[in-house]
């Protein structure tokens, strides 16, 4: 078992270098607030989530951990995103009563008001190109999915989510030959997710598998190249270290570390490496870091769980380092019913 657990970590290792040789693929793909991080529980823990189960906000990471859930969980999150552009993300897990478990996510992009200009043909060539501005105007992106899980066996389960994902970019105008008219760029597309979670047997060690945004391809009006949203392929491994080294110690504590490698097809592969510390299952620390991404890397949170009446309730906050912006900050709230 110890060479199985080794050879994972090594080839979670080398994927990261897999594509090192070849073009950087940065731009390839469309629809990419897909990409974003919305919850402060994972990414507090460095975004390594596929290998994590029994937690609503596996819909947004690999749909087969919601197969581990027993009781109706909601989560309601929101990232101060950069440029003060805000994501807002809700999930929801139903069990089945034997039946799986069903489960419902939106993904909302709040942009604010923009303000747009074009160019001024009026422009004389001493002045150069001037500019007029054409007034306010909003774009906006939503993604609405619903999912499914359930165990094949007591130690592995299977699950999947269609998305059906929409974009406005708002309109501008075109030149068509010697007239010109208004484009309204909207476009919408559906997507899938698919993911494994297998329970190994040593100890808690847990193998998640996941492919997230696997769509058609998708063309703007006017537009003659299309594009396809950011697929991802991920892997990852979970384990307690409380468990397996400090039996004694595993009621009152819990230290999971986590490894995931990603494979996107829009940029080189990607390592994520978190922990999350757990008293009593009661307050959480949690840490982690990116690699090989341009402007991510370290991340941290923590969150605290508690009752009120009959419902658990969690509190969680996490803050992201980012390279030439502002720290990316988080809140989540759960609910288990």
């Amino acid at each position: 078992m110890l060479k199985k657990i080794s050879l994972v970590i090594i080839l979670l290792t080398v994927i990261t270098h897999l594509d090192a040789q070849t073009r950087k693929k940065t731009g390839q793909a469309g629809m990419t607030f897909l990409k974003i991080d919305g919850n402060a529980r994972s990414s507090g823990m460095g975004g390594s989530f596929v290998s994590m189960g029994g937690d609503v906000i596996s819909i947004f990471f690999n749909p087969a951990g919601l197969g581990a859930i027993n009781s109706v969980q909601i989560t309601l999150s929101q990232t101060e995103w950069l440029a003060d552009i805000k994501h807002n993300a809700v999930g929801l897990a139903i069990p089945l009563g034997g039946y799986g478990v069903l489960g419902v996510s939106a993904i909302n992009m709040d942009y604010g008001t923009l303000y747009g200009t074009t160019v001024s043909f009026a422009s004389t060539q001493s002045v150069g190109f001037e500019y007029t501005d054409t007034g306010s105007f909003e774009v906006s992106d939503y993604a609405l999915g619903i999912a499914y899980a359930t165990h094949v066996t007591d130690r592995f389960s299977i699950g999947g989510q269609i998305r059906y994902v929409y974009e406005d970019m708002g309109e501008n105008m075109i030149d068509i030959g010697e007239t010109a008219k208004m484009s309204n760029n909207t476009i919408s597309n559906y997507s899938m997710d698919f993911g494994t979670l297998y329970q190994t047997g040593f100890n808690d060690l847990t193998l998640g598998m996941s492919v997230r945004h696997f769509s058609g391809e998708s063309t703007f009006p006017n537009l003659n190249e299309g594009f396809y949203m950011p697929l991802v392929y991920s892997v990852g491994i979970a384990m307690d270290l409380i468990q397996a080294f400090l039996p004694d110690q595993n009621q009152n504590h819990r230290f999971t570390t986590l490894i995931e490698g990603q494979h996107p097809n829009d940029s080189l592969e990607r390592l994520h490496v978190g922990f999350e510390y757990a008293l009593r299952e009661f307050f959480f620390l949690r840490g982690g870091y990116k690699f090989n991404y341009d402007i991510e890397s370290l991340s941290a949170g923590l969150g605290v769980r508690f009752n009120a009446g009959l419902m658990s309730m969690k509190f969680d906050y996490s803050i992201s380092q980012m390279d030439y912006f502002d720290n990316v900050q988080r809140i989540s709230l759960a609910m288990s019913l």
